[in-house]
């Protein structure tokens, strides 16, 4: 009686031994691989969850309506009035914030606070009389960046290029630290006494035109390493960056927004990694 109920009893004591078995070496293998993921995904968490630095980086900005204000009725039969693009430099700080915790790592917060030159040039030339002068809008400003990056993908990515690359929009704020800078040069055969000199001109400009903050959007592309940043921004400014006061030269008071194309390239300072 015992020997037959132990005949029947041996081949489900074996299948519950295997089972045993196999649950312990699956719970085993995704342990394992838990495991490695995790040492993966530190490893490929090239940053901290804080990041500061300086960046520095060159502007290619203009304003736009500056002909219509200064000429705003056609005066003269054959001339030109182009506006010209100027080339400038910035530099400043940045503090940055992107965690696994906040939105899977794949936003961040970008605040920077820098230096930057802008503005724009006036070009005029009289065919008729062979006189031509140029106006330069000289305006450097202190700019509060505001971005929001959004990061193509997070740090497990199969692809470790992509948690690197960010595209990103936000708000500018600038305070113009030299409202007055206006540079006037004139020149050709045409030019007449009458006209005074250029340094007088300059000064009635001065006074007449002022410079003004500017309010802009911003929107840009960039690849964030660990010790580096690079990235390419467009600026659409919205506000009048230039006021016009009461003139004798029929000058008016228009929108000039003060737009600009800007690269930079930044220095990250990561204290909490080794």
């Amino acid at each position: 009686m015992m020997h037959a109920i132990l005949r029947i009893l041996k081949p489900a004591v074996l299948i519950t031994v295997l089972i045993t078995c196999s649950r312990t070496g699956s719970a085993q293998k995704i342990n394992s691989l838990s495991d490695v993921g995790s040492e993966n995904s530190d490893e490929y968490k090239y940053r901290s969850s804080f990041i500061t630095g300086i960046f520095v980086g060159g502007n290619y900005s203009w304003i736009d309506g500056l002909d219509r204000t200064i000429l705003s009725e056609p005066f003269f039969l054959e001339y030109s009035l182009k506006k010209k693009q100027r080339t400038g430099i910035n530099a400043g700080i940045f503090i940055n914030y992107r965690d696994e915790n906040f939105a899977s790592n794949l936003l961040g917060i970008h605040v920077e606070l820098g230096y930057s030159q802008q503005g724009s040039d006036l070009n005029f030339k009289n065919f008729q009389k062979d006189f031509t002068y140029r106006i330069q809008f000289k305006y450097n400003y202190i700019n509060l960046n505001a971005l929001l990056k959004y990061y193509i993908a997070d740090y497990d990515n199969a692809y470790q290029m992509l948690p690197h690359l960010n595209a990103f929009a936000g708000m500018r704020v600038g305070i113009n630290t030299t409202p007055s800078n206006i540079i006037y040069t004139s020149g050709g055969t045409g030019y007449e006494p009458a006209f005074g000199s250029d340094l007088a001109q300059q000064q009635q400009l001065q006074n007449v035109l002022k410079g003004k903050s500017s309010v802009g959007l911003v929107f840009g592309v960039g690849y964030e390493a660990r010790f580096f940043s690079i990235d390419a921004r467009y600026n659409h400014g919205l506000n009048d960056v230039v006021e016009t006061k009461s003139n004798s030269y029929n000058f008016i008071e228009n929108h000039n927004a003060n737009s600009f194309f800007q690269f930079t390239l930044a220095y990250n300072l990561d204290f909490n990694r080794p």
